[in-house]
């Protein structure tokens, strides 16, 4: 492996942290950062809002898919995601990245009890970044839930308001 392939995919690496740092940060200018201008999403993750709904599985507007992510958990008090066992495949200006995702939300207007105002997914998740001027870039994000704990009505209960 070529020393710019390594730093190649160190910088994958980073990008992902900082997507998922910036959403847990509600950055959401910085998270519109981190992708092109046209993405591909499928978040198979417990969910009944309608903006998912319009993203999911088809191009659509970096701007859109967004929109949604800032919808659907943009009221929640707490989230923290985590990325492990990460390993970047592939060479020259599209790379991919898998790794294990662990996504805490934490909404306590939904009552005091952690069965009901935590839901916790654990999941496995694919990325595919391309290179541009500007640095890598998300193309296409897939997660694929393995496990979750709590309330899976969180990010519902969430999107509506409550």
């Amino acid at each position: 492996m070529s020393a710019k392939s390594v730093e190649d995919r160190l910088e994958v690496l980073a990008v992902a942290a900082k997507y998922f740092a910036s959403v847990d940060a509600r950055d959401w200018t910085t998270h519109r950062s981190f992708y092109m201008d046209k993405v591909v999403t499928q978040f198979d993750v417990q969910a009944d809002t309608a903006d998912l709904d319009t993203i999911q599985g088809k191009e659509v507007d970096a701007d859109q898919a967004v929109e949604a992510t800032k919808h659907t958990i943009g009221n929640i008090s707490v989230t923290q995601h985590t990325m492990t066992n990460a390993y970047v495949e592939g060479e020259g200006d599209e790379l991919t990245l898998r790794f294990y995702e662990e996504a805490l939300h934490h909404h306590p207007s939904l009552g005091s009890a952690p069965e009901v105002n935590t839901w916790t997914m654990y999941g496995r998740v694919v990325q595919v970044y391309r290179r541009t001027p500007n640095g890598w870039k998300l193309r296409e994000a897939r997660i694929t839930p393995v496990h979750d704990v709590g309330n899976r009505d969180l990010l519902t209960a969430a999107a509506a308001g409550k």
